[in-house]
């Protein structure tokens, strides 16, 4: 997700969570509306392309401009499926080993619970 501000956001969420992409903006104080990355900006910062969009694709933000947001029934989960880079494949990790690698690659993801309203949502 980018902003006005062309601010880049990194969402892992549950499946069967919504996103309610107003009330995430607010959360996240960010400027103007939410709108996902273009397949340009996805390659440049994260080197995939659309529909492949994983936490794994940190490894290719060497500018560090991506904020990592991580869903908290994720890390309740035993297992967390994604995109090994590429949309056909899915690997499985723990939780704990998904976070362990987000912060070694030196995030401090922000941890929220999708699976309730954000503030400020009806």
């Amino acid at each position: 997700l980018r902003d006005k501000k062309k601010r880049i956001w990194l969402a892992t969420v549950e499946e069967e969570n919504a996103v309610d992409l107003k009330a995430l903006k607010r959360r996240l104080g960010a400027s103007g509306s939410l709108s996902f990355g273009s397949a340009e900006l996805l390659m440049e910062t994260l080197g995939v392309i659309p529909g492949s969009v994983t936490p794994f694709g940190l490894l290719n933000d060497a500018e560090r401009k991506v904020t990592m947001i991580l869903d908290e029934t994720l890390l309740a989960a035993g297992q967390v499926n994604a995109h090994p880079l590429r949309n056909d494949r899915t690997t499985a990790v723990s939780a704990d080993d998904l976070l362990a690698f987000i912060k070694a690659e030196g995030y401090e993801p922000l941890i929220i619970d999708f699976s309730k309203p954000l503030e400020g949502e009806a």
